[in-house]
């Protein structure tokens, strides 16, 4: 009678695979026919695929009846069938095998779990950077509990949690992707197009008319230069307690002062933005006071101490366009520009400073203060500053000038106050410093502090060198039997010139005339210390760290093997008879191909596990200091079969069929233990693995002769490897598509191994990861292939490929005119834009304002009071959430009436000199406020005192434009005639005395 194992031996085909990987049912057996199917479950959640395989009896006259258990009956003669289950519930699959009048029923349960059904929501879907957003987990729970919720953000970031918050750091659209999954392993995703809009923080800019005036009332037109995406609310805040909500806002200042002014933004979606402009407008003349800062002191008093060294001058003025700074200093003249100046104080003295600011204002005014600078100048003498040798004395003594006060730091932080000191430095070496092969450079620093009466302070530093010799050597060999020879190689380093070398060797001095190579022969076997001692020129020694060089006779070794025959996985003893065995360091024992072992004792156990059977020779190294001896013993056991191993087949097409072939040689009988099934056979086995998994696969050779059993095992490794993946299949131009493989099975996993090629077929480079996420920018718009190859650490691959589409929607357009004046442009803007799919879109006219009309031609209206380019665009978004757009630039153009005057504070019968920006204008005309204008002159000369308003007129390209500055010009008469009884003094303080000489023509 042939055994079940038998028959599937030798009649082995891919139904006897699926005899072992399937579950199968056998319920009902008739005579004449047998009922029984299998069925894969491929999904656990709704909707389900099922593969079932009928394995009932055949011929003619048999029919089959399936009774899915969810209303599909079939009647197929198929041998494999599929079923999908859309609902979840618990089935029961009948299958019943008609012949006549018999029928055989096979049954089976199915249960399909409900899956989670994923959804979100967020407390807010636009908004500026940083925007951050709220998820809410709204999704609705299958049959069991979640396990993970993953997020993607789609910049980048992603997140596994719940209910996330999450802040966008960059402007653009964003789609949302969450993927839930729950402990049946059922999986739901959920994606989002251009849920989340995030625009860039308003760029708050503004400019003003005039910004300085000496006395009230200024009048000051503030022009709003702020960008942004989105519409906004403008406020104002000019600082003189008055506000403003107009996009270009005008106020008056009434009253003397410095004034910050403050524009603010905001709009609907939660964009805010500000911008101060600190002391912008400045009415009066400004009030402060000229101080210097020396390290964190300030000095602002008439006459005060400065000490030597950089010195920071600056003022308490603010508000000013200009600042320049007259310093007298020691017979030595200096001019500096700007609010602020650092300047190095060298010499005992006095600095005169006078602050003139505004010269270019309306009101230009100025101050002046003095200061004492004080002498200290620290210095000392070092009677040595290098020595090859520690410790070491210094003999420091101090050299200062206009010192009251002083202090010594030395080099281990002590301090000292006395004029001179001597002081020794003591070092002990470091670790790295000992067994350094270079000199060893060491530096100690000294540091001497001096003050003045005045309590100035100077600090000045000198560093003492030392230099120390390095004694180092080298030998060529370190152990070796007797007699051995050793050569030292000098590798000592110094400064200055070495010249007497001594070896030491168990404290015998051998001395060496140079740094030739010292040869010393070693004829007593031990254990020997070297050192090396040096010394220079200079009479400065060091003693290099010892080596040790060993010896040793050479010995006759003998060992022992018990027992002299044994089975495969049997131990061996091996006892070492070597005389002198305990001057032994370690000894080697070698047999080939079955065992090398390093030891120190004597006696060793050792398994044996051979690849063949046979005599077997064993070696023996032994070692003493270095001296290596050994034997050889032929023949030493006898291994007794049986001895080897087996290996195994596998096809990736078939990944879950293994064929195992025996590699022993002599054995009476097998015994195959595979995924805890015993097989006795003396032939190759072909074996269906369940699933993918790892399995110990052992192998049991029995020799009724010799009664020795060899047993072998491995760990199979069965992969059925499955690439899948899911991701984007539409995706914008310029973003990048996303790709999880995580649906991929039996990929490799361990130590970070590379188990997913991607290649997308677009010119770029395939690239291999070991993260399930990927992310992907394709170069331009078209329809591309993602391919995903998925590899197991068996070396099998599978491969998918699904299709990706780039699109970006189309903008265009065009208008009648770019170009016109300040006084007002009317633009017509026509759509000539072509989209595959429908659009919205949106017109942006660059000075905030924006329309969504769809009409295909628009009108928009450009007003500005200063010339400026605006950017007109067309934004347009398909259905997918994919944007593009086209911008032109709309230019307002004007003439340039800014001016200036050389001076506005002038006595009458003075010029005053007007500039300006003439570049490219056609015509100006100026109004110098006293009834005299000029399309000519730039200078006016003012005969009456008074306030006179300048105005300036010009065009330029057909544009024109005015600028007026009221009470711009301030005009004085006055006579007076004095003199002073000296101007120049060596000494301060001077008294000066002021004579009035009146005349006829005082008024």
């Amino acid at each position: 009678m042939t055994s079940l194992w038998q028959y599937y031996k030798k009649n082995i085909s891919p139904s006897f695979c699926l005899f072992v990987i399937l579950l199968v049912i056998f319920i009902h057996k008739g005579d004449a026919q047998t009922a029984k199917f299998s069925y894969e479950q491929r999904d656990n959640c709704s909707p389900a695929r099922i593969i079932f395989v009928n394995e009932s009896s055949t011929g003619p006259g048999i029919t089959y009846e399936w009774n899915f258990g969810n209303g599909t009956i079939s009647y197929s003669s198929e041998t494999v069938l599929e079923e999908i289950y859309t609902d979840p519930g618990s089935y029961d699959v009948v299958l019943k095998v008609i012949e006549g009048v018999d029928t055989a029923v096979a049954t089976a349960p199915v249960i399909i779990f409900r899956g989670p059904v994923a959804g979100f929501s967020v407390n807010q879907t636009k908004g500026c950077v940083p925007f951050e957003v709220s998820f809410q987990n709204t999704s609705v729970l299958g049959n069991a509990p979640v396990n993970t919720i993953f997020w993607d953000f789609r910049d980048g970031f992603s997140s596994v949690s719940d209910s996330p918050h999450h802040t966008y750091h960059e402007t653009g659209n964003f789609d949302v992707y969450m993927q839930i999954t729950d402990n049946n392993g059922c999986t739901d995703y959920t994606e989002t197009k251009g849920l989340i809009t995030v625009y860039p923080e308003p760029v708050i800019s503004f400019s003003a008319s005039d910004t300085h005036a000496c006395d009230p009332p200024l009048a000051v037109n503030f022009i709003n230069n702020s960008v942004a995406e989105v519409g906004l609310q403008y406020h104002w805040n000019f600082g003189n307690g008055n506000t403003s909500d107009a996009y270009n806002a005008s106020t008056i200042y009434n009253t003397v002062g410095i004034f910050d002014v403050t524009l603010s933004c905001d709009n609907e979606i939660g964009c805010v933005s500000s911008l101060t402009k600190k002391s912008y407008i400045a009415v009066g003349k400004m009030f402060g006071q000229i101080y210097a800062m020396q390290g964190d002191s300030i000095i602002d008093d008439e006459g005060a101490i400065l000490c030597p060294g950089l010195t920071h001058f600056s003022s308490t003025h603010q508000g000013s366009s200009d600042y320049t700074w007259h310093i007298h200093y020691n017979d030595k003249d200096i001019i500096q520009q700007g609010q602020e100046f650092t300047y190095n104080l060298t010499d005992s003295g006095r600095i005169e400073i006078k602050l003139v600011y505004g010269q270019n204002t309306a009101c230009p005014d100025s101050t002046t203060i003095s200061f004492r600078v004080d002498h200290i100048n620290a210095d000392f003498e070092m009677d040595s500053s290098y020595s090859c040798r520690l410790p070491a004395t210094l003999n420091l003594s101090d050299r200062s000038e206009n010192a009251v006060y002083r202090k010594w730091i030395l080099p281990d932080n002590t301090e000292d106050t006395a004029m001179n000191i001597f002081y020794t430095i003591n070092h002990t070496l470091s670790y790295k410093e000992i067994y350094s092969h270079e000199v060893n450079r060491l530096h100690f620093p000294v540091i001497h502090v001096a003050a003045s009466g005045s309590g100035c302070r100077d600090t000045v530093q000198k560093d003492f060198h030392a230099i120390l010799p390095v004694a180092r050597f080298m030998p060529d060999r370190v152990s070796g039997c007797i007699p051995l020879e050793v050569t030292f190689n000098d590798s000592s380093h110094s400064v200055e010139t070495i010249d007497k070398w001594t070896y030491l060797i168990n404290n015998t001095s051998f001395n060496q005339p140079s740094g030739e190579p010292f040869i010393h022969n070693f004829t007593e076997p031990g254990r020997f210390e070297v050192l090396l001692v040096i010394e220079n020129e200079y009479g400065c020694k060091d003693t290099s760290y010892p080596v040790i060089i060993q010896t040793g006779n050479t010995l006759n070794p003998d060992f022992t093997i018990s027992p002299e025959v044994i089975c495969p996985g049997d131990n061996i003893l091996l006892i070492d008879n070597t005389m002198l065995k305990d001057s032994i360091d370690f000894r080697h024992f070698t047999s080939p191909e079955l065992f090398t072992t390093t030891s120190g004792n004597s006696t060793l156990s050792v398994q044996v596990f051979p690849a063949a059977t046979g005599y077997k020779s064993v070696q023996l190294e032994v070692d003493y200091n270095g001296c290596i001896s050994d034997t050889i013993i032929q023949q030493a056991f006898y291994l007794n079969p049986p001895a080897g191993s087996f290996y195994e087949v596998v096809s990736c097409d078939s990944p879950l069929e293994y064929d195992f072939f025996p590699d022993i040689q002599m054995a009476s009988s097998l015994e195959w233990t595979i995924n805890d099934s015993v097989i006795y056979d003396n032939d190759s086995i072909r074996f269906c693995f369940p699933s993918s998994g790892d399995y110990l696969v052992t192998l049991k050779a029995y020799n009724t002769g010799t009664s020795c059993l060899v047993s072998t095992n491995k760990t199979i490794k069965v992969r059925e490897v499955s690439a899948g993946f899911t991701g984007d299949q539409v995706v914008c131009y310029g973003d990048s598509a996303y790709f999880n493989a995580a649906l991929s099975k039996d990929y490799v996993t361990e130590c970070f191994s590379e188990g997913f090629l991607w290649d997308f077929k677009d010119y770029t480079p395939p690239r291999r990861t070991y993260k399930t996420r990927f992310a992907h920018l394709f170069p331009d718009t078209g329809t591309y292939v993602a391919e995903l190859v998925v590899r197991a650490d068996n070396g099998c691959e599978d491969t998918i490929r699904k299709e990706v589409q780039v699109i970006r929607p189309d903008a265009q357009f065009n208008t009648d005119v770019d170009k016109g004046c300040t006084s007002g442009l009317t633009v017509h803007f026509t759509n000539t834009s072509v989209n595959e799919f429908p659009v919205t879109w949106e017109w942006i006219f660059g000075d905030n304002t924006s329309d969504n009309s769809s009409a295909p031609t628009i009108s928009h209206n450009y007003e500005s009071e200063a010339p400026g380019v605006f950017w007109a665009g067309l934004r347009v978004k398909d259905v997918y959430g994919c944007e593009n757009d086209h911008y032109i630039p709309v230019s307002l153009a004007g003439p340039d009436v800014t001016f200036n005057a050389d001076d506005n504070f002038i006595c009458a019968g003075n010029q005053v000199n007007f500039t300006a920006s003439y570049a490219g204008l056609d015509s100006f005309l100026w109004d110098f406020g006293d009834g005299v204008t000029s399309s000519v002159a730039h200078s006016h000369v003012y005969n009456e005192p008074g306030f006179y308003d300048v105005s300036l007129t010009a065009s330029k390209d057909g544009c024109h434009r005015s600028s007026i500055k009221t009470h711009y010009i301030s005009v004085e008469k006055a006579d007076a005639i004095y003199s002073l009884n000296d101007s120049i003094f060596d000494c301060y303080p001077a008294s000066v005395i002021f004579s009035h000489n009146p005349s006829s023509n005082v008024v």
